[in-house]
């Protein structure tokens, strides 16, 4: 038997008790979760984090210290080439 051959007063019983086991997944504690970053406490995952805010610097540090090196041997030449 599907949902929809029952008669109308089962369907009405089936809706009633589809209603009352639905829940909220916005107030659940796995949704919780998604939202909040949980701190890794490990050594390998701070050494990981450790290598990328240096590569980020490095290659972020690169490219202000090309533009000051040309600003400063430069300064009179306008930037358009």
């Amino acid at each position: 038997v599907s949902l929809e051959n029952l008669d109308p007063v089962t369907q009405e019983k089936v809706d009633n008790i589809t209603k009352e086991l639905k829940v909220d997944t916005r107030n659940t504690s796995s949704h919780t979760r998604t939202l909040i970053s949980a701190s890794d406490p490990r050594p390998s995952a701070q050494a990981a984090g450790c290598v990328g805010i240096v590569i980020l610097t490095v290659v972020f540090g690169s490219l202000v210290l090309l533009d000051l090196t040309r600003i400063c041997f430069k300064p009179n030449e306008k930037f358009s080439d």
